[in-house]
């Protein structure tokens, strides 16, 4: 390994210590550790694979980012197999996060909408889903099913509940061929109504 060091006896002039080492029989740079007038310091590492770590059992890995005001902490977690970060994290711009393939990933495609992408299906799965905002639900074929009990309720006794009201001559379907439909209040037909079996019972 050889040390080449840049003149710096001069104040006004950037300095830098080169480490070379032999490579195929070729001196070649390994890295650079150069500072300039404007007190910055830079390591150039030279190399297309770096390790950290002394490979020692039950030892976190960590890399602190030293800064005036706030600092960052990025920590790999040596028994959990994990990277824990311990600061924000920004995705630039439409810069995504991808999941498995380059397919399934999250990401912004515009400011102030959040974009989450999967080539098959997106599960959720939790006890409870809470949605506070306007839910809009737009595709080919929409299903809403339960194992237990399915409720559409509005606490809104003004708007209510509409059903099928923005294109005419929408056809609608309550109930199975074999399932009972009850009514609980009064009943307004503004329309024509067809009734095949009609059992009044007061």
């Amino acid at each position: 390994m050889t040390i080449v060091a840049t003149d710096v006896t001069n104040g006004s002039e950037d300095g830098q210590f080169e480490f070379d080492v032999m490579k195929s029989g070729t001196l070649t740079k390994a890295f650079t550790i150069a500072s300039s007038t404007s007190g910055a310091q830079s390591i150039d590492f030279n190399q297309d694979a770096v390790t950290f770590g002394t490979g020692t059992a039950g030892n976190d890995i960590t890399l602190t980012f030293d800064a005036e005001d706030n600092d960052g902490l990025l920590s790999w977690m040596e028994d959990e197999d994990y990277f824990k970060f311990s600061d924000d994290i920004l995705m630039n711009s439409t810069e995504r996060i991808n999941f498995y393939d380059t397919a399934i990933y999250i990401y912004s495609s515009t400011d102030g909408q959040l974009d989450i992408i999967a080539d098959t299906e997106i599960q959720i799965a939790a006890t409870t889903m809470d949605v506070n905002g306007i839910l809009l639900v737009d595709g080919s074929n929409i299903s809403l099913d339960s194992t237990a009990t399915l409720n559409i309720d509005n606490s809104n006794t003004s708007n209510g509940i509409t059903i099928a009201t923005a294109t005419s001559g929408v056809p609608i379907s309550i109930g199975h061929a074999t399932s009972e439909t009850t009514v609980n209040d009064n009943l307004n037909v503004t329309g024509t109504s067809v009734l095949a079996t009609v059992d009044i019972n007061a």
